[in-house]
């Protein structure tokens, strides 16, 4: 699957059949990550299960000390 930086650029506006509209939440988890990742100069990517969810990854560099 292919990564798609913009899945986490931004908040969501709504639900998809993966996540019902039930689930508690307004949809700012990835682009908080990102965030918080991007300050500390690492990567996030996420790429789309065959079966359905999302895989995220973040990395980060080593600490400088």
């Amino acid at each position: 699957m292919k990564s798609s930086p913009s899945a986490c650029s931004s908040p969501s506006t709504g639900s998809s059949p993966a996540s019902p509209a039930t689930a508690p939440g307004h949809g700012l988890g990835l682009a908080i990550v990102r965030s918080i990742v991007h300050a500390h100069h690492g990567t996030v990517t996420a790429h789309a299960n065959p079966d359905g969810g999302l895989t995220v990854r973040a990395k980060l560099p080593p600490d400088p000390r």
